[in-house]
Parts: C-alpha cells; sequence; structure tokens
C-alpha cells in the first residue's frame, strides 16, 4: 500500500526522524543564548546524556505559513 504521507510533512519518516520528541529542557542544561539567525535563535547547551556541548537553534513555525517557508526549515534543520 503506498504512503499516503506528503513528503516533508511531520509524518515522513525521513524528516521526523530529524526532530526530537521528547521536551529539550529535560535533554539539555546550561542554557545560553549566543545569537540569533534568520530562523531564530541560537543557545549554548549541554547535552546531560553525554555532557557534550551543543548548539541548539530555536526556531518556530506555525502551519499557517507558506510550504516554501517550510521547505527553508527542513532544509536549515539538515544543515
Amino acid at each position: 500500500m503506498p504512503s499516503t504521507n506528503r513528503a516533508g510533512s511531520l509524518k515522513d519518516p525521513e524528516i521526523a526522524e530529524l526532530f526530537f520528541k521528547e521536551d529539550p529542557e529535560k535533554l539539555f542544561t546550561d542554557l545560553r543564548e549566543i545569537g540569533h539567525g534568520s530562523f531564530g535563535a541560537v543557545y549554548f547547551a549541554r547535552d546531560v546524556r553525554t555532557n557534550e556541548v551543543v548548539a541548539i537553534k530555536k526556531m518556530s513555525y506555525s502551519g499557517k505559513q507558506s510550504t516554501e517557508k517550510w521547505q527553508d526549515i527542513i532544509k536549515e534543520v539538515k544543515f
């Protein structure tokens, strides 16, 4: 049976695997904003599972925005 999920949607397994489903506030500590990009704020943080220092970009998307903007966000996440 062919998939009925639209390419690029969060129901697409390839896209869904790019996103954490867990609460980021439980996965990361020591968040400090270090910059702001075109898609949102960038934070320094520490992964509580590995103690690794990471950068996190917080982006928002309301489903009312254009498909083109969503595709831009997907590209940014993949980057």
